[in-house]
């Protein structure tokens, strides 16, 4: 981002010190200002004081915060892109499908868009759609072992195991040490291919 207020945290410290200096001086050299400063003070530290409480409730939660974005700029595509990660970790699946087709509008090639909504109709029970959405994501240039790893366990879903190994291989390329995708590979490999000493081979890196 361009502007982040978090990145004056610690270079406002000085500029702190600079002003408590320059009203020090202001002080000694026309104390009559004493009498007009420390009220203003007073009322500027009151009127953020409320103005930040005020936005405690916009901060209470990812979903808040993103919707109060939204509401200051409909049009602000990332906004819908973080609310909907919300809504899935909150459980609204379907609000969080919602959102990613706006953000499609908006953006129509932007990749984590259907990476989110293929998350979203994975957890509804729909591993066609996730499976198409994952695969546009991928196409579009997302390439996360996460992306391969819940591709291929709606492969499973579906019973194409072969499609489902292939994306947990890919995973392992990416990330050898990606424990869910060393269990699902043992799993294939006992109970779809009997493949036994293989199954020990992904049993054993596993708890390795």
């Amino acid at each position: 981002s361009l502007v982040a207020d978090r990145y004056v945290y610690l270079g406002i410290i000085g500029l702190a010190l600079a002003l408590f200096s320059v009203g020090t001086m202001m002080f000694k050299i026309l104390p009559a200002m004493r009498l007009m400063i420390r009220p203003a003070l007073f009322i500027g530290i009151m009127a953020m004081s409320l103005v930040s409480v005020n936005r405690l409730s916009v901060w209470s939660d990812g979903i808040s915060l993103f919707t109060d974005v939204i509401e200051n700029d409909p049009m602000t595509a990332i906004a819908y892109g973080n609310r909907a990660n919300a809504k899935i970790a909150a459980g609204d699946y379907n609000g969080a499908i919602q959102d990613c087709n706006t953000l499609l509008t908006l953006s129509p090639e932007e990749p984590k868009g259907y990476y989110n909504r293929g998350n979203a109709q994975s957890e509804l029970k729909k591993p066609i759609e996730a499976i198409s959405d994952y695969s546009r994501s991928l196409k579009l240039g997302f390439r996360s072992p996460h992306l391969f790893y819940n591709r291929g366990n709606q492969y499973i879903a579906i019973k194409q195991y072969d499609s489902a190994a292939a994306d947990f291989q890919t995973v392992l390329s990416l990330s050898p040490a990606y424990l869910g995708a060393l269990l699902q590979m043992e799993l294939i490999a006992r109970t779809i291919h009997h493949d036994d000493q293989q199954a020990i081979l992904y049993a054993t890196e596993y708890l390795r």
